[in-house]
């Protein structure tokens, strides 16, 4: 009889298990600085990466198929009524560009699907800075942190 109870409780967890969701994603986040930048670009010693030419992030990341949310936290000059544009790109594909139109840091998020689930390189590009006689003249970016959702 103790056995055909423990076969019950067992099938009775098995049952359980598999009527619930799966357990919520996890936040990467990512210090800029170790996202292998490449351009023209400054470091600070806490990881902030500020691009005054053109620049890239990249860092290879594991994503599960389904919604994905990329942050940045980070800040911008703009210089002749046009703010700094990261172009965001994972799975090969760009994915959306956020628009930095912030002197103050603070959060910029963009909202995707991943197409498969796996390691894929998330790269993201600053394309249109501008050079301006002082860096406080310049449309530049810092980013402070990358979260990958």
């Amino acid at each position: 009889m103790k056995a055909l109870a423990s076969v019950a409780g067992i099938a009775l967890a098995l049952l359980l298990a598999a009527g619930c969701s799966k357990a919520p994603r996890e936040a990467v986040a990512l210090a800029p600085a170790k996202m292998n930048p490449t351009g023209q670009k400054t470091t600070d010693a806490g990881g902030a990466v500020t691009f005054w030419g053109k620049g890239v992030l990249q860092s290879v990341v594991h994503i599960e198929k389904g919604p994905v949310t990329i942050t940045l936290r980070c800040r911008g000059n703009t210089v002749d009524n046009e703010a700094p544009i990261v172009m965001v790109e994972i799975e090969a594909r760009v994915v959306g560009k956020l628009v930095i139109d912030s002197t103050e840091t603070k959060d910029f998020s963009l909202a995707t699907n991943a197409l498969n689930t796996g390691t894929t390189m998330l790269r993201l590009t600053f394309p249109n800075a501008k050079q301006g006689a002082t860096p406080a003249q310049a449309r530049a970016v810092r980013v402070e942190m990358v979260t990958v959702s």
